[in-house]
């Protein structure tokens, strides 16, 4: 299994890298990097391994599409501007005919045709937030900040910062239409979300608040999606900076991670009955600003993107208790910000 890192680096040094994954160890050996395509800071793939998505974050907006080799290797296929500046997220739909990015500043969704050789044909749909938030420094105008199916894959929902609210798109067919719109407290600037693997609960992680609001969900209706609780991110007492970064449900549904940049820590939490969230602990990332993290797929190893100590760190997690210990630690990768593994 390969492991691709995507960064904030020049175009003209390598901004993606590619390590190989030990699943027995979680252990990590660097094997190449790709220059080419300033700050690939979000990168997504097809479930075959053979096409690799990166934004390019920066003002001009870009998404590039890669062919991957036998050995892991990166082809470039070609370049499309996302119509919005900095580009911060992207995924495929169910069916992989279609990837969708979230241009941040640029405050709108982009849709894209997947071909058959794994490139990207003309953005097919632009479509513009409107709004903003009662904080004025980070929620003055709309923020797309993420970009999430649903687990029938008949849904986009994106979590926009700047505006408090998950918008959900109908993606069936060649439809794509804003169908809900789901409220969050005022101020949480929602970023990221993850669905559980088995229960009808979906978890958004509110980087301005420090919460993890949870949801019941309905079938194929995101307007019915019911509020089950929020909680912190945060120990009680801390007073320090911080902001949210990323959310993760284990394989197993058992336990939910969310990161603390400024914490600089793993929140830690058991799923109870119905979804709701019961906290266990935090995780110290033993660097700084955990801003991406990833699963490994058996769930045995959690691997943390440390944006601001060039550093990557890998922790076995408790099967039984969700808890983290750091196993493996690489300090030589510049400004990590996402983690995608590859079979």
């Amino acid at each position: 299994m390969y492991l691709y890192v995507g960064s904030y680096e020049q175009a003209s040094k390598p901004g993606i890298h590619r390590y190989r994954y030990d699943v027995e160890s979680g252990a990590l050996t660097y094997e190449a990097g790709f220059a080419g395509l300033e700050n690939p800071s979000f990168l997504t793939a097809n479930r075959a391994g053979t096409a690799l998505y990166a934004v390019g974050e920066t003002s001009e907006g870009a998404v590039v599409a890669f062919g991957i080799g036998s050995e892991g290797e990166l082809r470039p296929l070609g370049r499309r501007e996302t119509g919005g500046a900095h580009p911060c997220h992207l995924t495929l739909s169910a069916d992989e005919t279609r990837l969708f990015v979230s241009n941040y500043s640029g405050g709108s969704v982009a849709a894209f045709p997947v071909l058959a050789d794994g490139s990207l044909g003309a953005r097919s749909r632009l479509t513009a937030h409107e709004g903003n938030g009662p904080r004025a420094d980070r929620q003055e105008a709309p923020h797309p900040h993420s970009v999430n199916l649903s687990p029938d894959g008949r849904h986009l929902l994106v979590p926009d910062l700047g505006i408090d609210r998950v918008a959900a798109y109908a993606i069936e067919g060649d439809r794509f239409e804003r169908v809900a719109s789901i409220a969050l407290a005022n101020g949480d600037g929602p970023r990221h979300m993850a669905f559980h693997p088995t229960l009808p609960v979906v978890y958004v992680v509110n980087e301005l608040s420090c919460t993890v609001a949870a949801f019941r969900t309905a079938d194929g209706d995101p307007a019915a999606y019911t509020a089950l609780g929020t909680v912190s991110t945060l120990p009680a007492g801390f007073d320090g900076d911080n902001a949210c970064a990323h959310i993760h449900v284990s394989p197993d549904g058992r336990f939910v991670y969310a990161s603390n940049r400024g914490h600089d820590s793993l929140a830690v939490y058991k799923v109870q009955d119905e979804g709701r969230l019961e906290p266990v602990g935090f995780a110290p990332t033993n660097s700084k600003t955990p801003r991406h993290f990833a699963i490994a797929p058996d769930g045995r190893f959690v691997l943390v993107a440390a944006q601001d100590s060039d550093a990557i760190r890998v922790f076995a997690a408790d099967a039984a208790t969700g808890r983290l210990e750091e196993a493996h630690r690489y300090d030589s990768i510049r400004r990590p910000v996402c983690l995608t593994f590859v079979r």
